[in-house]
């Protein structure tokens, strides 16, 4: 089994990584943006739950936007979502990766969502883990969810642990 990233590990890599992600209205707006154009990237994470609150919807405009990108600047994006202090971004990340796109590290990424103080990001982890698990996106993250103080986390690791 892989080690787990340490935190300083993930706070450097997210020191050299920019984040973008968007409101479901916003997609093609940002997805036509250059990742280097630091002025959209800023705006882009303004976007994410400011317009709509709904985390699965901005989870997969998100994952458009991540499935077009470059390979390393969606790792990026990816990594710098699950980094950042705002928990609807970390959620939204989370929903993304349930859906089928490629992200080298998603693996990295969903155990550190897997590990957040806050409940529904770990929930979002669960879904993220079940959906990438047969491509190795589950480093044992659903085997450790099935103990998670909070049940609804708890049921989401043990139902998709089950196949269901």
């Amino acid at each position: 089994m892989a080690k787990s990233p340490s935190r300083s590990a993930l706070r450097r890599l997210h020191g050299k990584l920019m984040f973008t992600t968007i409101g479901t209205a916003a997609a093609p707006a940002i997805a036509a943006a250059s990742v280097a154009d630091t002025d959209e990237v800023e705006a882009a994470l303004d976007l994410i739950g400011a317009d709509d609150p709904d985390a699965a919807h901005s989870g997969h405009a998100f994952a458009i936007l991540l499935e077009r990108m470059h390979p390393l600047s969606a790792t990026r994006a990816a990594a710098t979502a699950a980094m950042s202090p705002r928990p609807e971004m970390r959620i939204a990340v989370g929903e993304a990766l349930t859906w089928a796109f490629t992200l080298v590290g998603d693996d990295v990424v969903i155990d550190h969502l897997s590990r957040d103080p806050i409940p529904e990001v770990r929930f979002a982890a669960a879904r993220a883990a079940h959906a990438r698990r047969a491509s190795g996106g589950d480093p044992g993250v659903l085997e450790r969810l099935v103990e998670d103080p909070d049940p609804a986390v708890r049921q989401a690791a043990v139902l998709a642990l089950h196949g269901r």
